[in-house]
């Protein structure tokens, strides 16, 4: 029983350490540099950037308008806008 427990011990050792792998864990990468603006770029300024509607009722329709101000000196595009 020992030879027999012995001999499957010995077989499965070398299979068990190949399957035993090393894992490197590296540092997160630091946070990118904060790229220059431009002094004449656009500069959007809302004055308030949330609104909350509070309980809505099902069916009723919500409105809510944002005031967008260019604080830049050249020309604001807003080519997208989503609800967030």
């Amino acid at each position: 029983m020992k030879k027999t427990l012995s001999l499957l011990c010995l077989i499965a050792l070398p299979i068990w350490a190949q399957e035993v792998k090393k894992i490197e864990i590296s540092p997160p990468a630091p946070p990118p540099a904060p790229t220059a603006v431009p002094e004449n770029a656009p500069q959007a300024v809302v004055a308030d950037e949330i609104f909350d509607a509070g309980e809505v009722i099902r069916g009723k329709k919500v409105e809510h308008s944002f005031i967008i101000k260019n604080a830049g000196k050249s020309e604001l595009e807003i080519l997208t806008a989503k609800p967030g």
